[in-house]
């Protein structure tokens, strides 16, 4: 039995993109070779995609490990980091990113993390009060009661059970930070 490379709607789509890519094309261009739509599209979004996945990043590390101590360690842990979250909230994000920018350097690198630094906020807030709902579950009870150190127990623990969470707010992050 043979197979049909591609499917008849994939056909008529790339049909419709070569109609629509040599419809654009000029008469001095039409002796030469151009790309398709699709591949200018993808070199077009190439630099945002790697800012928001870069950032998107970023933000994660500093949020997630900013709310996992601020949610397990709870007390004057607890409300000294969240009163920097909340001084933080009050500061405009681009103004904020600009000031990083200029501080700084302007390099692509620096861009990606000014970005990160501004943006983990609100993972900070949704993992502290997960993380504080994890605190009194039986599982982190019996690894206190073990003689495991916070750290261990955060990283062990708390975290996996914040994997599902953190990965949902990733994907909301992403197109924020674009």
């Amino acid at each position: 039995m043979t197979t049909k490379p591609f499917s008849t709607s994939v056909r008529v789509l790339l049909a419709l993109l070569c109609l629509a890519s040599a419809a654009s094309a000029t008469a001095a261009q039409a002796a030469k070779p151009a790309p398709d739509l699709l591949v200018r599209l993808a070199w077009s979004v190439r630099v945002s995609l790697l800012v928001a996945a870069a950032a998107s990043l970023i933000s994660l590390v500093i949020g997630v490990t900013w709310g996992v101590a601020a949610g397990y360690l709870g007390g004057r842990t607890d409300a000294l980091l969240m009163r920097v979250v909340d001084v933080l909230y009050s500061v405009p994000f681009t103004p904020f990113v600009i000031v990083l920018t200029v501080l700084f350097g302007r390099d692509l690198l620096l861009l990606f993390v000014a970005i990160g630094a501004a943006s983990w906020l609100a993972i900070a807030r949704i993992v502290r009060g997960q993380a504080r709902g994890l605190r009194q579950r039986e599982f982190v009870v019996a690894a206190e009661i073990a003689g495991l150190g916070a750290m261990q127990i955060m990283w062990r623990h708390i975290l996996p059970n914040l994997i599902g969470i953190v990965i949902v707010f990733l994907t909301l992050t992403i197109p924020t930070v674009i």
